[in-house]
């Protein structure tokens, strides 16, 4: 926090959007906590990253570190897990009573060495409960007992924004990048009930497949809430996304979903064929010129894009054995990202194993 007679404006502006309420709402209760935003902070004498225990007994030395089935790390053993939950238990209790009297006490103690002495517990015992309560490597940040309610900011972004914020430093990177998929992908619980409702309204009435999702699509499309930046977004015709890279899923199993081919080649065909099926990646790949015999699949996937109508006529279009079809190398010098299934070796051992082939 910064000096009252330095800097009043900032001081101002802290006080009145970045200090968290005494008085958990309703989103601070979910997930059966009392603040899920972990508020009143901790307060510590310097910033610190934590270590937590590993739940690991000295038993446990000796032994190889906890896998997943998949063979990666990170999964731990369910004793492991059960000692992991008690350390935290244990380190709870005995900062319950301290964080009790930072949540009820309007004016805490001025430095953490007097808000220790007045419970009797030790610096050094303290910041081991204190990493004992995180799961992994966390930042506590340095503050006094009297500035635990206050948000996380930067000064010179305060000053422009002057509203709330909330920033953090990124230790984990799939942490970050879940969890901003989470808000993209964040679910639309009120347009889930409409749905629902006009489900069991068009089931009630003696319509017709095509009729029924018409009804359906209609009321998607007027109930959906859209923000002022989608809305300008659709409104001016932006692309809503723009990628780098092209994204190409290789299906890797044999009895995988197939589309048929289009209602004006099957009236062409004879009525006893079999070859009704579009041919999919896998099958264009077996069908691939003399010069590309020694490419596996996944670089045919990643390097060349199958063309479509027109752009078989581009005179770089390099034609595929049996009649399969046109590709083209990527331009760009840019080679597309690869997605394929994932199947279980308990499960579905076949699959499994054909997808490494």
């Amino acid at each position: 926090m910064p000096d009252p007679n330095a800097d009043p404006e900032l001081l101002k502006i802290i006080s009145e959007v970045q200090m968290h309420s005494r008085n958990p709402s309703k989103s601070c209760r979910k997930g059966n906590c009392k603040c899920r935003f972990g508020y009143p902070k901790a307060p510590m004498d310097k910033t610190i990253i934590t270590c937590p225990d590993d739940g690991e007994d000295d038993n446990d030395n000796d032994k190889k570190p906890a896998t997943s089935k998949s063979g990666g790390k990170g999964k731990k053993s369910k004793p492991k897990q059960r000692r992991l939950r008690q350390i935290q238990k244990d380190a709870m209790a005995k900062l319950k009573p301290i964080w009790t009297f930072l949540s009820e006490s309007k004016n805490p103690p001025m430095t953490l060495s007097e808000l220790l002495e007045k419970f009797k517990m030790t610096y050094q015992e303290f910041r081991v409960n204190v990493e004992n309560l995180t799961t992994g490597n966390v930042i506590v940040m340095k503050r006094r007992p009297i500035h635990c309610w206050v948000n996380g900011f930067n000064v010179h972004l305060l000053r422009v924004w002057n509203a709330n914020m909330d920033i953090q430093f990124v230790l984990d990177e799939y942490c970050c990048i879940a969890y901003m998929l989470l808000y993209m992908s964040k679910p639309e619980h009120e347009m889930t009930q409409t749905l629902n409702q006009v489900f069991g309204e068009v089931r009630k009435k003696d319509v017709n497949e095509k009729d029924e999702m018409k009804q359906i699509m209609q009321a998607y499309s007027k109930h959906r809430e859209l923000s002022a930046q989608e809305s300008v977004a659709q409104t001016c015709s932006l692309p809503l996304k723009k990628c780098s890279r092209s994204v190409v899923f290789v299906q890797t199993d044999e009895n995988a979903l197939k589309m048929s081919l289009p209602m004006s080649k099957l009236k062409e065909m004879a009525p006893d064929t079999e070859q009704v099926w579009m041919s999919d990646l896998p099958e264009k790949y077996a069908d691939r010129p003399e010069e590309l015999e020694t490419m596996s699949l996944a670089q045919f996937a990643s390097e060349y894009r199958i063309l479509y109508g027109r752009q078989t006529e581009d005179p770089n279009a390099i034609p595929l054995l049996n009649e399969r079809g046109f590709i083209q190398k990527r331009t760009g010098g840019k080679t597309a990202i690869i997605r394929f299934p994932r199947f279980s070796e308990q499960k579905d051992p076949e699959k499994f194993h054909s997808r490494l082939l």
